[in-house]
């Protein structure tokens, strides 16, 4: 006996494989720009008064107050010696300032990172906790990239990389103005 073969049209029996949605019919190319760029509208939208109110991210007490001592005694440090320090003596019994990267007098160590803060001010119009927004939105792009690096659907990708970036630690880390540990979280 031999075999008919039946060939069906689109609109014959069961559900065209083309109506997927308008996500499905894009190329990955695509898909991941819309993904990330949902991603920067989380961001914006979690965080708009951070953004557009300069609205302080940071608790006034503890580690924040602290910080803005070192600085102070930095600032001090470079008045009255005329130079960049290069050691903090008033931190943990001296801790390195070059190395660390983490206080203003740093950046012309690091031109990498000071490019880095200059898109971030521009992508966050300028608000004061633009290095610790920016990192929030990496630290998902970088799960979504490493989501779908394994293979993981477009979708799967961005729920993994949403998990990852409103984590309460990380989130956490810029109330207590940890942003350099965010840093190191996201990259």
């Amino acid at each position: 006996m031999t075999e008919k073969k039946v060939s069906k049209k689109p609109h014959e029996g069961g559900a065209s494989r083309q109506g997927g949605g308008w996500f499905e019919s894009l190329s990955d190319m695509k898909k991941d720009l819309v993904c990330a760029g949902f991603m920067l509208l989380v961001v914006y939208v979690l965080f708009w008064q951070v953004i557009y109110s300069n609205m302080d991210l940071a608790a006034t007490e503890g580690d924040f107050v602290a910080t803005h001592n070192w600085v102070n005694a930095l600032n001090h440090i470079k008045e009255t010696e005329g130079i960049d320090a290069l050691w903090m003596p008033y931190l943990y019994g001296g801790m390195p300032v070059a190395s660390s990267l983490l206080f203003p007098n740093a950046e012309w160590v690091n031109w990498i990172e000071t490019s880095i803060k200059f898109l971030a001010s521009i992508l966050f119009a300028g608000s004061d906790a633009h290095y610790f927004l920016l990192h929030v939105f990496l630290s998902g792009l970088f799960m979504y990239m490493l989501a779908r690096s394994l293979k993981l659907p477009h979708l799967g990708a961005l729920l993994a990389g949403f998990v990852f970036m409103l984590n309460p630690y990380a989130i956490g880390l810029g109330a207590s103005f940890h942003w350099s540990k965010l840093a190191v979280f996201s990259y």
